[in-house]
């Protein structure tokens, strides 16, 4: 990589590292673009952003900050998620975990908070807002659906 590319990938890196309060780092081997590419179409919005980085840059980009403490010496290839949604970010770590031998999560920080991978997963797990809201709503719908069967069966025997 060129110096003055490495530089512009660095202002970019840093951009969403201010941006974004979450930011997961998964490790890979060896992997392609077209492998990870799928969890980029997955997400689809801008809200999550993967970025495939090499060790060195990792070293530059989270020194003298918070994340300094993620300066592993294992790191090889890098995959950062960067959203501002935490469930999606894990999600998104999970999603590509799972679907690719290769790829390992690692930690990240979420909400100013280290995680490890075993909590990533765990929030992963749990669902987004969303999901959460819809199995809330069929649960309602379900119990009201049971009650309104009592009322009219003790209305049919009358």
């Amino acid at each position: 990589m060129l110096k003055q590319d490495k530089k512009t990938l660095l202002e970019k890196l840093t951009k969403l590292k201010e941006e974004k309060n979450n930011i997961i780092i998964v490790r890979h081997k060896k992997l392609a673009f077209s492998s990870f590419d799928g969890a980029r179409r997955s997400i689809a919005n801008d809200d999550t952003i993967i970025k495939k980085v090499k060790n060195s840059i990792i070293k530059i980009l989270f020194k003298n900050t918070q994340y300094e403490e993620l300066n592993h010496n294992t790191f090889q290839e890098i995959l950062l998620i960067f959203s501002s949604n935490l469930f999606q970010a894990c999600e998104v770590a999970q999603f590509l975990e799972k679907n690719n031998e290769q790829v390992e999560i690692l930690e990240g920080f979420c909400e100013n908070e280290k995680y490890s991978s075993n909590i990533i997963k765990q929030v992963a797990s749990i669902g987004s807002k969303k999901q959460l809201q819809s199995n809330l709503l069929h649960v309602i719908n379900d119990v009201g659906a049971s009650i309104l069967r009592v009322i009219n069966a003790k209305c049919e025997n009358k």
